[in-house]
């Protein structure tokens, strides 16, 4: 599948949700007729979140779940889970696609998918709390935080038109998720 087409059709429903991406919409955003559309995704707009959903997946495992789970200290896993933060969400300024389209319908459709990527990334989070010498309980609690804090963030940030939040954020991270700096 063409990347440009896919970051296009996730642009879309990024800012729109699974609901609000009209085919009107995704057509436009992509430069494709409907006919086109349908004939790169035979199944339609659900289709095209699929791709979209994968694509986002593939980047999720290379920019958040590999460097967590890389060879190093604790706070150099979290250092490159930072770095990867700022390329997945564009420094603060791209809302999170995992929520957009886990509203509405898109919950209904994809709602397991959804969570599943948010398990792994709790789980990949606790394990390098875990790491730097939390109990798991307490692991998987601050991972949580970690994810509900950077969600935060992005909304902050697009509902202020400032990616001051989401930045804050990730200057936190190691302190808020590591039982000491390493």
């Amino acid at each position: 599948m063409d990347d440009v087409i896919i970051d296009r059709l996730s642009d879309v429903f990024r800012s729109h949700g699974y609901e609000g991406a009209s085919l009107s919409k995704l057509s436009e955003a992509t430069g494709l007729q409907r006919a086109s559309l349908y004939y790169r995704f035979p199944g339609g707009k659900k289709e095209m979140a699929e791709a979209v959903l994968a694509q986002i997946d593939s980047r999720i495992a290379t920019q958040i779940l590999d460097p967590l789970r890389a060879p190093g200290s604790p706070s150099e896993r979290v250092q490159g889970l930072v770095d990867g933060l700022k390329t997945l969400y564009q420094n603060g300024h791209a809302s999170c696609l995992l929520e957009a389209l886990s509203l509405g319908e898109g919950q209904n459709l994809f709602g397991s998918l959804i969570a599943g990527a948010f398990e792994a990334w709790i789980d990949a989070l606790a394990s390098v709390a875990a790491d730097s010498g939390h109990d798991s309980a307490t692991a998987k609690r601050l991972a949580e935080e970690v994810i509900i804090s950077i969600q935060g963030a992005l909304v902050l940030a697009r509902g202020r038109n400032t990616n001051a939040p989401f930045i804050r954020v990730l200057e936190n991270l190691p302190r808020n998720l590591l039982a000491e700096t390493t």
